[in-house]
């Protein structure tokens, strides 16, 4: 097995704007049986909880602006040096135990190269990446909550090498990511999620749904804020 951890810094300038600090790491098996660690990518962020809020119906509007702290050694050999990414959330209530959200999210990728050579061959770096996510937000209970986003990405990468992969070309991806969640405490929660791949696939016509779309991959979540 392997796992993805993450924690954050909060400073709250405001009851509704905070500044963060976040940062990666990741443990993986290694041939002896143990675990490895390493490093992944930090991030300095500023968020403004409900920018707009419409007291009619309930309607509110959430931004943020985030530059990445290229930390991991794989961002630091592709040379790196940031990714600028702003993201609006909007979320419109239909019950009071239902609410829509809709995020969209531009972001700026900046490399000290148009691409690199990796492990595998050339690699194309990206350039602008815009992503959009879209679903409910269900309170099954005072402790049980379930998110369903759809997730649409297009990344445009730089002209690096003809042989490059991803090499001057529009990539789209298309994920499915639903999560439940459950309040142990006021300060902990677990949680169970399940992210699909490859519901686009390439072939000769270009990016088509696959045939196989529910093959993905399942996390268990272990929430915790002091």
């Amino acid at each position: 097995f392997s796992t993805e951890n993450f924690f954050e810094f909060n400073w709250w300038v405001k009851p509704t704007q905070r500044f963060t600090f976040g940062e990666t790491f990741f443990t993986q098996p290694a041939a002896n049986r143990t675990q490895n660690l390493s490093a992944g990518d930090g991030f300095i962020r500023y968020q403004f909880r409900e920018l707009i809020r419409n007291e009619r119906t309930g309607l509110t509007l959430s931004t943020e602006v985030r530059a990445n702290l290229p930390i991991s050694r794989r961002s630091q050999e592709a040379g790196l040096i940031t990714a600028l990414r702003s993201t609006a959330l909007l979320a419109v209530p239909i019950t009071p135990s239902v609410r829509f959200e809709f995020r969209e999210t531009p972001i700026f990728y900046i490399y000290k190269e148009a691409g690199h050579q990796g492990s595998t061959g050339a690699i194309s770096h990206p350039i602008f990446e815009n992503r959009v996510s879209i679903g409910p937000v269900i309170t099954i209970s005072e402790t049980l909550t379930l998110i369903a986003p759809l997730n649409l990405s297009l990344t445009k990468f730089q002209n690096y090498k003809s042989d490059a992969s991803h090499n001057n070309e529009l990539f789209p991806d298309l994920s499915f990511t639903p999560e439940l969640d459950w309040s142990v405490t006021s300060s902990f929660y677990l949680g169970l999620s399940y992210r699909t791949e490859g519901i686009m696939v390439k072939d000769r016509a270009g990016m088509i749904l696959s045939q196989n779309p529910g093959s993905g991959s399942m996390q268990m979540v272990f929430g915790m804020s002091f």
